[in-house]
């Protein structure tokens, strides 16, 4: 409607001038003082193009030598016909002329251009952030949760993971979680150690006793008692816990069937990293 507008203006215009040319007179000048610009649509997807329609003032002069200016042709692009939409974002568009005093610039019009095609990548980044999202502290038992959102990022489209914006945090969480799982192996492997060292002193003490005792405590000529049949204990292991058990301690009916393995000596269960329990003293 206003560039119909403009057009009966700028013809009216042109039919003046060819009156006052044949009777003689002489067509009084007009000073352009303004331009007003606007657009059809202010609100674009990428790829859409829409009008434009500029206004003088006064009204019905005519506009020779336009210049077009977007504040950002990434996102929009302005020619005589139209505005094309080339990129996401919002920018500002106008129109200017340079006149005998001077140029003379239009208002700025703002556009918004959205991408849908980004848009569905953002949605499906969103559910991966949400995952990582739900890790918090990280602990032992962080496991399965970091594991998931390491899954959902895996399965993420490459294109979509720029939208990600707290992938870093999952990459530091499987740090930590390693770091815990490290210090829990180097943790039980020095109580193993422990209990191994234990022993063993605990073995030397029992000898160092024996050739310590007094020859007069030797029994003599005492005739030798037959043997006893050697202990066929059989000792119960905790896998979980790497505590050994009498096969009469009570903590044994706690444990998950799961759990338990065996061991047919108490140097065994040592050897295998086991410490003994304390409420039964293997």
């Amino acid at each position: 409607m206003k560039q119909l507008q403009t057009r009966i203006f700028s013809a009216i215009a042109v039919l003046l001038s060819v009156c006052f040319v044949f009777v003689g007179c002489e067509l009084p000048k007009r000073e352009l003082t303004n331009l007003t610009f606007t657009v059809t649509s202010e609100t674009l997807e990428v790829g859409d193009t829409t009008e434009f329609d500029v206004e003088t003032t006064p009204t019905g002069i005519i506009l020779k030598h336009l210049e077009y200016q977007s504040d950002d042709t990434d996102i929009v692009t302005i020619n005589q016909d139209e505005i094309s939409a080339v990129g996401e974002g919002t920018t500002t568009v106008s129109v200017s002329i340079t006149t005998e005093k001077g140029k003379i610039v239009s208002n700025k019009v703002s556009i918004t251009v959205t991408d849908p095609e980004k848009d569905k990548l953002r949605q499906q980044a969103q559910s991966v952030s949400q995952a990582i999202g739900t890790i918090g502290e990280v602990t032992l038992d962080s496991e399965p949760t970091i594991a998931a959102a390491r899954e959902k990022w895996n399965e993420l489209p490459e294109e979509a993971k720029q939208f990600v914006t707290n992938s870093e945090t999952l990459t530091q969480a499987e740090t930590a979680l390693q770091s815990l799982k490290d210090q829990k192996a180097a943790e039980e492997a020095a109580a193993a150690e422990a209990a191994r060292q234990q022993e063993e002193q605990r073995k030397q003490q029992e000898q160092q006793a024996q050739r310590q005792q007094p020859a007069a405590q030797q029994p003599k000529n005492t005739p030798t008692a037959p043997s006893a049949p050697a202990s066929t204990e059989t000792y119960i292991l905790n896998t979980n816990t790497k505590k050994f058990h009498r096969s009469s301690c009570g903590d044994i009916k706690k444990m998950k069937d799961s759990n338990k393995a065996t061991a047919s000596s108490r140097e065994e269960a040592i050897a295998k990293g086991y410490s003994p329990c304390k409420h039964c003293n293997p």
